[in-house]
């Protein structure tokens, strides 16, 4: 299923084609049903940091999230082309980044943000991390190829890059710390 809608980036010079976090979101939604979604209200952030890279434009939050089952997930998500400023402006945020220091970060759109994800968790490991890689969406290095030693269909048919429901409730988190609008 190649419907999805990539967005070109220029990064140092080099292009890269990825999905927004609306993408990731819509595609899981289209391919898999409101279950992440629906899971995601249960879950909770219990903390986070924030890294920004301002030379190199990328703002990367890594976040602890608490499953359904109490059990606690890293989550990341990685923006690209983010916009900095060093004084409070409209439509800008302030955070304050692992260093201590404050920032003022561009707000992002979901549909026009392209972003990196990851998480630790097998849901998305197993479903999501293969095909994120492929569509230059994942935070980090690809996991080994896997090797078929079962007659079971495949967890993921048609190959959609997504978000497992940590991911989602991280991209919640930051609506309501007005980082996305």
């Amino acid at each position: 299923m190649e419907n999805l809608e990539e967005q070109a980036i220029e990064l140092d010079g080099e292009t890269l084609l990825e999905l927004s976090l609306s993408n990731l979101r819509n595609n899981v939604k289209r391919d898999f049903g409101n279950t992440r979604e629906t899971k995601a209200n249960s879950i909770s952030i219990s903390n986070y940091d924030m890294i920004p890279s301002v030379g190199e434009k990328t703002l990367l939050i890594k976040a602890r999230v608490r499953g359904q089952e109490g059990k606690n997930y890293q989550s990341q998500v990685r923006f690209v082309n983010v916009g900095f400023t060093t004084e409070a402006q409209p439509g800008f945020t302030q955070i304050k980044a692992v260093d201590g220091q404050d920032y003022y970060v561009k707000q992002f759109t979901a549909s026009q943000t392209q972003a990196k994800v990851k998480c630790n968790c097998l849901d998305f490991y197993w479903r999501f991390a293969v095909w994120n890689h492929a569509k230059k969406s994942l935070e980090g290095d690809p996991p080994p190829p896997y090797v078929k030693k079962t007659d079971s269909p495949p967890v993921n048919p048609n190959k959609t890059p997504g978000s497992c429901k940590h991911i989602i409730k991280l991209i919640s988190f930051l609506r309501t710390e007005q980082i996305l609008r």
